[in-house]
Formats: C-alpha cells, sequence, structure tokens
C-alpha cells in the first residue's frame, strides 16, 4: 500500500505506556463509517489458565526463533507485542465462536423439546372455546 492512499498520518504519543499509537485516515471512494478501530486486550482472557499457558507457549516459540544477534532488541519487543497481539485477538475469537457454537446449540435443543402442535389440533381447540 502506498502513502497515497493515506488522507492522513498522525503519530500519537503516549505518557503511559512505552510505544505510541498511529492514526491513519485512508482515502477511499467506498462510505466508510466515522469510527476509530481500536484493540484493547480483554483482561478476563488472563482468568482463563489454558490463555495463559498459550501466550506462554507463543513467547517462548517467539524468542526461539527470532532472538539473534541480527535483530535489535528494540525491534525484537516491537515484534513479539505484534506477534501477541495478534495470538490474544486469534484467541478471543476462538473464545467467541465456542460461546456462540454452546449458545446455538442449547437454543437448538430447547426447540426440539417443545411440543410442535399439530395444526388440525390447535383448530379444533380454538372451535372448541369459541362454542363454550
Amino acid at each position: 500500500m502506498s502513502l497515497n492512499k493515506f488522507k492522513k498520518i498522525e503519530i500519537i504519543s503516549s505518557t503511559l505506556s512505552d510505544h505510541s499509537g498511529i492514526k491513519l485516515e485512508i482515502n477511499s471512494k467506498r462510505n466508510l463509517q466515522n469510527h476509530a478501530n481500536t484493540w484493547k486486550l480483554n483482561a478476563l482472557l488472563l482468568n482463563e489458565h489454558w490463555v495463559k499457558n498459550e501466550i506462554k507457549m507463543e513467547i517462548k516459540k517467539f524468542f526461539k526463533l527470532n532472538d539473534n544477534s541480527h535483530t535489535t532488541y528494540q525491534n525484537l519487543w516491537y515484534t513479539a507485542k505484534v506477534v501477541l497481539k495478534g495470538k490474544f485477538i486469534a484467541l478471543n475469537a476462538y473464545i467467541k465462536k465456542t460461546e456462540r457454537a454452546q449458545t446455538d446449540n442449547l437454543r437448538n435443543q430447547r426447540n426440539k423439546n417443545k411440543p410442535n402442535p399439530n395444526p388440525a389440533e390447535e383448530r379444533n381447540n380454538k372451535d372448541q372455546s369459541r362454542t363454550k
């Protein structure tokens, strides 16, 4: 993607973090809604033991593959943060997909267990209630 595809590029400084954000305004012919697309860590993920283990394994794998004398620690750290962000996004998506599947399954089971009235019986019941 070339730089001329952007209307505006702005680096947002942060006093609370060791890195800065980047704000990009994209030139587009499509009608895009005006909203910020930011990501924040879902801290509830860290309560799950299996998520912590996944992240630990990802960190070990990342440093085993990337820690060498040709990479500066600054680049290694920035890259690790991006990789971990991607891992957290993937884990969160997996959890949401699993929860949605469980909800759908329960809804389907509930609908299966509901009595499905016979339309003819339903008409007879209505007719009988009218004559009373």
